[in-house]
């Protein structure tokens, strides 16, 4: 049996770890990723391996081609032969070339991936199966940095992807382990030369042409070894017994401790790997971590859950508490390193400097004496950056400071946008978050657009008219709101909103030189151009009398002479509410009439309809409006709060153009401009809607989101973002819309049927089903 091991990736989440060295020979407990994945296969009788090189691939071939481990390899009866790829290929374009001469199935395993598969019952499920390519899956906790498997259950043909969802999109938990089993008939689907990925382009293009393919789950252990924390943490898991794999036994004793006679002075505290030559200091102790060959500690060193590498030398009174410190680093005395803190290789820590949690030093960097580190020596950010549905969010001047925003303004470059409108409420704080941003945008040689106080409608009209392709809202008050959205005023997809955490938390952004800076505009007439605009709309009398309300009283005084205009002293009283952001519009006719933001977003549809054209609604929107729809013969296009792929292009591009969705000054503009046009009566317009009521609830949840909605839903699809529940016996017509919070740990419900009472008794069933999940799982 043969097998592809694919190690041409760069571990750039790894860095600076994976700066000087390729990610499969990163070393876990003093031997190389990709060691564990050999003896697997020749555990599994594997006679021959493949590698597939590109980043640094001569440093792998170099320590396998040694006299050592080719006699090892000999010895062991499996052949190791190198495939480099000129350029980049991808995961399935690499494997085709690798695997030019096989004629049998064979295996393809990640060489940076720690795992202890049971490989030979996944090959006799495939032949049994008489799969064309087997998908191991992994249940995971987190799904949303892996590709998903969606199936029928745990062993059966697959039925779809999702791939690095957020939790609004996932209800699969079993990841895409990237450990396939193909017959190399499915190497004909890949073009010749070509960037070409299974997951993206092989697997899909099976499903299309209903070719036979499988999911195998393993209960066995797998890491991904993505990022610094799976890092550490698969080392501890080797440790601690989790993972069925060997450590060189000669260097192991009690106390995993190598070398001469233990110290009487020194305490190791098991779990701990010590490899060899390693000299330790009197006073000196050792929990939970992990010691490479050469490593030398000084009197009175406090190491706990950290990893040090090959030729560490540090004079005295290091503590390390949960740090990363790469190969040949010297430390001076006392000297902190905290939770999350990476030294790279060959750098220098002077006397006692101090490197905060989450802190990367870059390799062959010098930290002066006497300083505390609290941002990354090279590149910006520490602590992992989440984007909720409220944007970026946190305390204001702890969580959100100056210099954050600087750096969220950098990490806005990985957008790639041409210009960066950003506006901000009106007082010190907002200004002060905005000034940094633009700093920040400007420093990567992105221009941006300084629109002072306009509200985000007026932001977005703006952004039209100069066709900017990214816009940034910030209000602060004792917390700050940091809102990104496209230059339409739709949500990022999730594809920008993971570059846009890649920026903030890997600082993954140009540095411009000083002669290639931004350009910074002051745009002074966004309310101008805004108020214009609605005046433009208003070139018609109501017929109602009309008190406008809003709490914003900026905005407030720049809308009465609009709505003023289209008032009739002597007409029916209609109270307008708009809320602070202007986002959102409520009529009250009379002392009981009330038409609510989403009916008011109806009657909106339902003037389009009549002029044949469909509209595009956010996914959540109530489906009255497809029952609206169908009287006109007309359909309503959904899109997503956070798109993870192009199925709701058309929808999207459709909304780019309804205002009414975002702006409640244009909304009710829209509104009552195509009633007063028409004649019509607004009470009786408002009646004729689809009766509907909403019932919305939070539940938060203690366990992965997908877990419960994936039970929910019994391994369909969904519906996008999350499920549609519809109600049965007395509560049929009804529906109820299941959904997770972006961060996942809550779930969304939205009820809705024709009866209040029922859209109530809809959540509180699906409330109590959702708890009594939560106690199973």
């Amino acid at each position: 049996m043969k097998a592809i091991i694919m190690a041409g990736g760069e571990g750039t989440r790894l860095r600076p770890l994976t700066g000087t060295i390729p990610k499969p020979l990163a070393k876990l407990c003093g031997r190389p990723a990709v060691e564990y994945i050999l003896d697997l296969l020749i555990k599994h009788g594997f006679s021959e391996a493949v590698f597939t090189l590109r980043y640094k691939g001569e440093m792998i071939e170099r320590l396998f081609e040694s006299e050592y481990y080719m006699a090892q390899a000999f010895d062991k009866g499996i052949n190791l032969r190198f495939s480099y790829e000129d350029e980049p290929l991808g995961t399935a374009g690499c494997v085709k070339k690798a695997a030019a001469d096989f004629t049998d199935d064979f295996l393809v395993i990640s060489g940076d991936a720690l795992c202890d598969f049971n490989l030979s019952a996944a090959l006799k499920f495939h032949k049994e199966t008489q799969a064309e390519a087997t998908v191991i899956t992994k249940q995971v906790s987190d799904p949303r940095e892996y590709g998903l498997v969606i199936s029928d259950g745990a062993n059966s043909a697959i039925t779809g992807f999702s791939e690095k969802p957020s939790y609004l999109n996932c209800i699969s938990d079993y990841a895409n382990t990237g450990v396939y089993i193909l017959n190399p008939s499915a190497l004909e689907l890949i073009p010749n030369g070509k960037m070409w990925d299974f997951a993206r382009d092989v697997f899909p293009k099976m499903l299309k042409e209903k070719r036979p393919l499988m999911a195998f789950a393993e209960s066995g252990y797998w890491c991904d070894i993505g990022d610094i924390d799976t890092y550490v943490s698969c080392q501890r898991d080797i440790l601690s017994g989790k993972v069925d794999c060997s450590i060189n036994a000669e260097r192991i004793t009690d106390s995993i401790y190598s070398g001469s006679a233990l110290p009487s002075n020194v305490v190791v505290k098991a779990p701990a790997y010590i490899g060899r030559n390693v000299q330790l200091g009197k006073n000196c102790v050792i929990s939970g971590s992990v010691l490479s060959d050469n490593v030398t500690l000084g009197a009175n060193c406090r190491v706990s859950d950290s990893v040090i590498l090959d030729g560490v030398i540090t004079a005295g009174g290091l503590i390390s508490e949960g740090a990363v410190i790469c190969e040949n680093v010297k430390i001076k005395s006392d000297v902190r390193l905290s939770d999350g803190a990476v030294i790279g290789e060959g750098s220098v820590i002077n006397e006692n400097a101090s490197v905060e949690s989450g802190v990367r030093v870059w390799q062959n960097k010098s930290i002066p004496a006497n300083t505390v580190v609290c941002n990354d020596f090279k590149y910006g950010g520490k602590g992992k950056i989440e984007i909720s549905e409220r944007g970026i969010t946190g305390d204001t001047n702890i969580d959100i400071t100056p210099d954050f925003a600087a750096k969220t303004g950098c990490a806005l470059s990985a957008l790639h946008p041409n210009n960066v409108l950003v506006a901000c409420e009106e007082n010190n704080a907002s200004v002060s978050l905005k000034n940094a941003l633009i700093s920040g945008v400007s420093s990567t040689g992105v221009n941006s657009s300084n629109c002072g106080f306009a509200t985000l409608p007026m932001l977005i009209h703006l952004s039209k008219l100069m066709l900017s392709d990214l816009i940034v809202h910030i209000r602060a008050n004792a917390k700050t709101e940091i809102i990104i959205l496209n230059g339409h005023g739709l949500a990022l997809t999730r594809q920008q909103e993971r570059s846009l955490e890649a920026g903030l938390n890997r600082a993954e952004y140009r540095s411009a030189p000083c002669d290639s800076f931004g350009a910074v505009s002051d745009i002074k007439c966004a309310d101008e151009l805004y108020i214009s605009m609605l005046n433009h709309m208003s070139d018609f009398k109501s017929g109602c009398n009309i008190i406008l309300n809003c709490g914003n009283e900026r905005l407030l005084a720049l809308l009465k002479p609009v709505f003023g205009r289209i008032s009739s002293t002597n007409g029916e009283q209609l109270i307008i509410t708009l809320n602070n952001a202007g986002t959102k519009a409520e009529f009250r006719l009379g002392k009981d009439f009330v038409i609510h933001h989403d009916n008011l977003i109806l009657l909106a549809c339902l003037d389009m309809f009549i002029s044949g054209c469909d509209v595009a609604l956010p996914a959540d929107f109530p489906s009255a409006a497809d029952v609206l729809a169908e009287r006109y013969g007309r359909r309503v296009q959904r899109f997503f709060a956070c798109s993870n792929d192009d199925s709701d292009k058309k929808a999207r591009a459709t909304a780019e153009s309804e205002a009414f969705l975002w702006d409640g000054a244009y909304l009710a503009l829209f509104v009552l401009g195509w009633i007063a046009r028409d004649g019509a009566s607004l009470i009786e317009a408002a009646r004729s809607l689809p009766e509907f009521n909403r019932e919305s609830r939070v539940i938060l949840i203690d366990c992965p989101p997908q877990r419960i909605l994936g039970k929910l839903c019994k391994g369909k699809m969904g519906c996008g973002e999350g499920i549609i529940i519809s109600g049965e016996g007395e509560a049929r017509g009804g529906r109820v819309l299941l959904r997770s919070n972006k961060k996942g740990n809550a779930l969304f419900l939205m009820a809705e049927s024709v009866s209040a009472e029922t859209a109530k008794s809809l959540c509180d069933d699906v409330e109590t089903e959702v708890k009594r999940l939560m106690l199973d799982i």
